[in-house]
């Protein structure tokens, strides 16, 4: 008797293992706003295709992914927010933190920066309590975080500062340098260049 139960469970858990397979097998779908939206952004105002895959929030729960072309799910849509990509590597966040994934869709550093650039030349800023470093295609932390503000000029080549360069709101803080301010009273946002260090310095990788 004892025998058969085992064998009536290990059965059942086979069959829910199974039935989460084909779970995830199943194809994503984006709402019929979002086939909407994507068939609007497939070619730009002069008629030139537009580089995919497209980042996308309009999947069922709200959630972000990215879509190719077809309408093939290129990034699942898991994220709550995913960027426009950039040498082959976008950013996501999820709870707050970022990330990156590259376009098919494998997560190529896990969410847990507070504030990321887009990858120019190969490299990301990423913040570190509070101070910039640089990441490379793969995640690694190539230029330790010990700078207010770092960019790649070239494949080499870095413009530094020791003065912090935020952009973005309070609380969504970007490397954009540009602030947002949001008038309550008029709904208006407006956008402020932030104050640039003139005292800025060149690294190279070495």
């Amino acid at each position: 008797m004892a025998a058969r139960i085992w064998s009536d469970v290990t059965a059942l858990i086979v069959v829910m293992l199974a039935q989460g397979a084909l779970a995830q097998d199943k194809p994503l779908g984006l709402t019929p706003a979002g086939k909407a939206i994507l068939q609007s952004q497939l070619f730009d105002r002069q008629g030139k295709p537009m580089p995919f895959p497209l980042a996308i929030c309009a999947f069922p729960g709200g959630l972000c992914g990215a879509v190719n072309r077809d309408g093939t799910v290129a990034v699942r849509p898991k994220y709550d927010w995913v960027g426009k990509f950039s040498d082959n590597r976008a950013a996501v966040r999820l709870g707050g933190l970022y990330g990156f994934v590259d376009e098919e869709g494998r997560e190529i550093v896990k969410p847990h920066y507070r504030i990321v650039d887009d990858y120019k030349f190969g490299f990301a800023q990423v913040d570190v309590d509070g101070k910039s470093g640089l990441i490379d295609r793969d995640g690694k932390m190539v230029i330790e975080p010990k700078y207010g503000f770092i960019e790649a000029m070239g494949p080499d080549r870095f413009r530094v500062s020791e003065i912090r360069q935020l952009g973005g709101w309070i609380g969504g803080e970007d490397f954009s340098g540009i602030r947002t301010i949001t008038s309550t009273a008029s709904s208006i946002t407006l956008a402020l260049p932030e104050l640039r260090d003139m005292a800025s310095g060149v690294v190279d990788i070495s």
